[in-house]
């Protein structure tokens, strides 16, 4: 790993770190908001545990890139698939917020199924809560 994926970790670890002992010593209190969790702190060790994963998100975010473009795209089996002339990916995803299904998709045919897929599973859910 490059020093600043290892330098990221290390920020993250810190965080969590000083976060736990901000707990423990009473600084930090813990809550929900609705279904997300919510941290409420005052105190130098709360304070030191969101910055530092805060600047670890950060340069998390400045590393990864840079692992992305050192790929070396010959070795990759898409290549070798892709033929001359006009090539398209259809691709689809669901992400639950709550009960509320948000639908994401390249075009209609594959909307229309993750609707009718994400529709069952929320009443799959609901079945089984009851």
């Amino acid at each position: 790993m490059k020093k600043l994926g290892m330098f990221s970790l290390l920020l993250f670890f810190i965080g969590v770190a000083s976060l736990f002992v901000g707990f423990i010593s009473g600084e930090l209190e813990s809550g929900l908001f609705l279904i997300f969790p919510i941290l409420i702190g005052s105190g130098p060790f709360a304070f030191l545990g969101f910055v530092c994963i805060f600047l670890s998100i950060m340069s998390a975010l400045l590393f990864f890139p840079n692992r992305i473009n050192n790929v070396n795209y010959e070795d990759l089996e898409i290549n070798n698939t892709i033929k001359e002339g006009k090539t398209s990916i259809k691709a689809g995803g669901i992400a639950f917020i709550g009960p509320i299904p948000i639908v994401l998709a390249s075009n209609w045919k594959i909307t229309i199924f993750l609707l009718i897929v994400s529709t069952i599973f929320l009443l799959m859910l609901f079945l089984i809560r009851v």
